[in-house]
């Protein structure tokens, strides 16, 4: 896999990415590690070392609670994971402060100017907001020593880390309606394109699975003008052609039996 990230960049919004926002923070941990590793697949192969050093951890962490280890062998994999957050931590930080930006821009257009969406990456653990360095990850580690070999898991770290959407203050996941919360998702895969952009020097595809039926109409035109500004390649599937009728400048073909057929 890591040998082909990066080598064709696509951006896909289906329904089921609503979960993004109504789903557990893991999802939206793969979505970031995701964007990244494309626009750096350096990135991906630091992220497996990374997993791999929690997992030989985790391990470690159940036989000293078995009494088969000592904790002092902890330590060489305390520094491992050590740096390894540091860096993993420091570029999800880096891209949603990026992503951020023209994710609100692409909300406030699709809303009509009428919601204004703040992205927050959530530290574990760091409610003092203390820098995102190497000793603060082996302080950590040191003050849940205790925990961790009960728990037999590592209770601090990227792996915990969770992507947060506030719309207009309060807390998309909990208090956003399902029309925000759609154009929301709709908002972080814009971005996720912009993101790719400047890191890439060229656009992804966008690819947009039953979007429309996703929208309503006045959403579906802001959308439309805003892909056409843009001037961003998409493809779109839909169920209703109408759905494009006062689009420009597009070529439709429809998919019948199997076979494809020119509209256009």
């Amino acid at each position: 896999v890591g040998n082909i990230i990066g080598s064709f960049n696509a951006v896909l919004f289906s329904p089921e990415d609503l979960m993004l926002i109504k789903g557990a923070p893991a999802l939206r941990r793969k979505f970031l590690d995701r964007e990244i590793s494309q626009a750096n697949p350096a990135y991906y192969h630091e992220l497996c070392k990374f997993n791999r050093i929690v997992n030989q951890r985790n391990t470690l962490l159940k036989n000293i609670r078995e009494k088969k280890a000592d904790k002092d062998t902890l330590l060489p994999w305390d520094e491992q994971f050590a740096a390894g957050a540091a860096k993993i931590a420091a570029k999800r930080q880096t891209a949603v402060k990026k992503m951020a930006e023209f994710a609100a821009l692409a909300q406030d257009v699709i809303s009509d100017h009428h919601e204004k969406l703040v992205l927050n990456y959530e530290v574990y653990g760091n409610n003092d907001n203390n820098p995102l360095d190497e000793y603060f990850y082996l302080h950590q580690l040191q003050e849940r020593l205790n925990a961790d070999i009960i728990r037999g898991t590592t209770g601090i770290g990227p792996q915990h880390d969770d992507l947060t959407a506030y719309i207009n203050g309060t807390v998309l996941k909990t208090y956003g309606s399902q029309g925000q919360q759609r154009t929301t998702v709709l908002s972080l895969k814009l971005a996720e394109m912009q993101f790719l952009y400047e890191e890439t020097g060229e656009y992804p595809v966008l690819l947009l699975d039953d979007v429309m039926s996703e929208l309503d109409s006045k959403r579906r035109e802001s959308l439309a003008a805003f892909l056409r500004e843009k001037k961003i390649q998409t493809i779109i599937t839909a169920t209703d052609k109408n759905f494009f009728a006062a689009w420009q400048d597009v070529f439709l073909w429809q998919v019948k039996n199997g076979t494809v057929h020119n509209m256009s």
